[in-house]
């Protein structure tokens, strides 16, 4: 009777540690460009603005799971700027991850579209950039780039 408790247990231990492994997707590092004609917008990691970012990491996830990463705008130059956001995550996952760039607090949270955003000299502009992970997107290493263009 032990001896098939024992085996019982074990197969459900293999059983949950394949299961698990199939689930997990990928550990990934997001490039972050800014294009700007005089350097003046700069993206930081904390609300200082003592970190300037690169990459953002989301670390290991799972099929239909999300995931969200602070980043801070400052306009550091003497005039108003623009800023429009474009991501490749899109194309290079097929479709199967998507992004998005939100702003606020709820109730009154906003998702930064293709339309741009306004942020005069020395302000800080707090976005949330987030990822939805569909439940078919397959078991891989992504790599994307976003890029913030300032006019």
């Amino acid at each position: 009777m032990k001896s098939r408790i024992v085996m019982v247990c074990l197969s459900f231990a293999l059983v949950f540690s394949i299961a698990y492994a199939a689930t997990t997707i990928w550990s990934t590092s997001v490039s972050v460009i800014v294009t700007s004609p005089l350097d003046t917008v700069k993206v930081y990691s904390d609300a200082a603005c003592t970190q300037e970012v690169t990459s953002i990491d989301f670390g290991n996830l799972q099929q239909a799971s999300s995931s969200t990463r602070e980043i801070w705008i400052k306009n550091e130059g003497t005039g108003t700027v623009t800023i429009f956001w474009v991501s490749t995550l899109s194309t290079v996952s097929g479709g199967k991850i998507s992004d998005f760039m939100k702003y606020g607090t709820p109730p009154n949270e906003y998702y930064w579209t293709t339309t741009g955003t306004t942020i005069a000299p020395g302000i800080v502009a707090p976005r949330t950039y987030g990822i939805n992970i569909a439940v078919d997107c397959p078991t891989q290493s992504f790599s994307w780039t976003i890029s913030l263009e300032v006019r």
